[in-house]
């Protein structure tokens, strides 16, 4: 397969993607025509699933034109040369990355969603890239306080607190971020 096919591949990849956000945004996240229970509201249940579908479709428009101007400079000069990142992809770690993500939306119910993003982040990170100590300890804590934060006490979402002993740790580290 030569560049430009691939190029037509990746906008046609795009596009799908781009159409599927949007109309998973407007008709599905929240049917046209039922009701929102969270209407006369600014955050509601809707909210956090259609803010990524819009973050999913804005990102997709950004690839077709990418990929719309790659094509046009690979029409213009006739050869193109390979993305740097496209020669680094590694499909195993990229299995890797989805099984660990895996693993982490089946033990959230078990240990709940604070320890399994804290233990998440702890492991993503340095498979990222991130070594640094401070960093990855920071980023794992903090990240996760954010993320409570926002969605427990903002948004009143519950989240997975755990069974038995998890349940209670989860439910000590909400009173002491003062989030119960």
């Amino acid at each position: 397969m030569n560049d430009k096919a691939v190029i037509r591949l990746r906008i046609g990849y795009a596009v799908l993607a781009l159409v599927v956000a949007v109309v998973l945004a407007t008709w599905f996240v929240v049917p046209s025509g039922s009701a929102n229970a969270a209407a006369d509201s600014f955050v509601g249940p809707a909210t956090w699933p259609r803010a990524m579908l819009i973050g999913i479709a804005l990102c997709s428009g950004l690839l077709v034109l990418r990929n719309v101007l790659q094509y046009a400079h690979a029409q213009r000069a006739r050869t193109l040369t390979a993305h740097p990142l496209d020669e680094q992809f590694d499909n195993r770690k990229a299995a890797i990355g989805i099984a660990l993500l895996t693993l982490y939306v089946v033990a959230m119910p078990a240990i709940g969603f604070a320890l399994a993003t804290v233990a998440f982040l702890l492991v993503w990170l340095p498979f990222g890239g991130v070594r640094k100590p401070r960093v990855l300890a920071s980023v794992a804590v903090l990240g996760t306080i954010a993320l409570l934060y926002a969605f427990v006490k903002l948004t009143t979402l519950p989240l997975e607190r755990g069974t038995g002993v998890f349940d209670s740790v989860t439910v000590s580290l909400y009173r002491v971020l003062g989030i119960y």
